[in-house]
């Protein structure tokens, strides 16, 4: 903050990567509301997020347990007319994961392909993670399925993670 501070005093206006720089490392940190005050006073500033911004809040905000806080800002991230991209989409995913809330998690899958942002291999493996968590097996096997379909290459996290579900 206190290079950002020197800036402003200086007059050299910050822009869109000098603020994701500085709202990366509060997520990291786990300062998530000085995160968003910075988010808030960037857009206060005039300096339009792009989906870089909106992703590290989704990803950081998801690692804290604040999907609702997270879904306010996917939801300005689309009002901004901003694309979410395959991370922000894998961020959101994971968020509803860690919280045992599959069916959201299905959904943003669901929203993603219709969108037309083609799943991953990372995208197939937080899912089933997260069905393997919630001991919904049959689940997981069938997105392993799904991804052969698919022609997407399971990994080794992809069998990891059927192998400790099935422990």
């Amino acid at each position: 903050m206190e290079f950002l501070s020197e800036m402003l005093d200086r007059a050299i206006p910050p822009n869109v990567f000098t603020y994701n720089s500085i709202v990366h490392g509060f997520c990291n940190l786990g300062q998530l509301n000085e995160a968003t005050r910075l988010f808030k006073e960037m857009i206060g500033r005039d300096v339009m997020p792009d989906t870089v911004t909106f992703t590290i809040l989704v990803d950081g905000l998801c690692k804290e347990g604040m999907v609702s806080e997270t879904r306010c800002v996917f939801e300005t991230m689309t009002e901004k007319g901003v694309e979410p991209n395959i991370y922000t989409y894998n961020a959101l995913m994971d968020g509803y994961c860690l919280q045992r809330q599959m069916n959201e998690a299905k959904k943003v899958f669901e929203i993603m392909v219709r969108k037309g942002c083609a799943p991953d291999v990372q995208s197939y493996n937080i899912l089933i993670n997260g069905f393997c968590e919630s001991r919904r097996m049959d689940e997981a096997k069938s997105l392993l399925t799904e991804m052969s379909h698919k022609a997407l290459t399971p990994d080794t996290v992809t069998y990891s993670t059927l192998m400790q579900g099935l422990c």
